[in-house]
């Protein structure tokens, strides 16, 4: 078993939500859908804690919420993860980068891509041409993936001056099914930044 901690930042209202039942994730099939996955394709993302970057992961949600949600006073989810290794999908990991890559590159010039893209309503992750997570779930429906967690390490904009980089900032998680939550706390966490 693989454990991890990974903190989801929220308001309020849906933190209060998520104690009082769970959290809420559906995963559409890509043939219907009309909303554009996010970087690791569909699910509810977490930052991780790790010991590779300066930034607490709690921080870097609370950060992200803040600047993106424009959540003021945001609520912390704490969650401890575990899974099985061959439930997790590692895109750090050079093999599956390889095959992502492989296949992103086929795909995109293909018909069926473009059909599918077409499909996405207007959102952020399509007007900064953001296709990684559309391509991820067309990967995993083709290859009928039983993926449960998706893990990468990426740069996340802040809202400050850096806006974009090569080099990761924190440590990201999709939870892609809930069964891989072995224990949810709320922190409230105030006006700390």
């Amino acid at each position: 078993m693989i454990n991890n901690v990974g903190y989801h930042a929220t308001s309020s209202e849906s933190a209060c939500a998520i104690s009082n039942k769970n959290f809420n994730i559906k995963i559409e099939s890509i043939h219907v859908t009309k909303k554009m996955p996010n970087d690791l394709g569909q699910g509810l993302y977490t930052f991780l804690e790790n010991d590779f970057f300066p930034d607490h992961a709690m921080e870097l949600a609370v950060k992200y919420v803040k600047a993106f949600k424009q959540v003021s006073n945001p609520h912390i989810v704490n969650i401890d993860l575990e899974y099985n290794e061959n439930e997790v999908l590692d895109m750090d990991d050079e093999e599956n980068m390889t095959a992502f890559n492989n296949y992103r590159h086929a795909t995109i010039k293909s018909e069926a891509f473009k059909k599918y893209k077409d499909q996405i309503e207007k959102s952020g992750a399509k007007t900064r041409g953001g296709y990684d997570g559309l391509i991820l779930e067309l990967l995993i429906d083709e290859q009928q993936l039983d993926v449960k967690f998706i893990k990468k390490r990426t740069f996340t904009n802040l809202g400050n001056s850096y806006k974009i980089s090569a080099f990761p900032n924190g440590l990201e998680g999709c939870i892609r099914q809930i069964d891989v939550i072995n224990k949810k706390d709320v922190i409230e966490y105030g006006n700390q930044t």
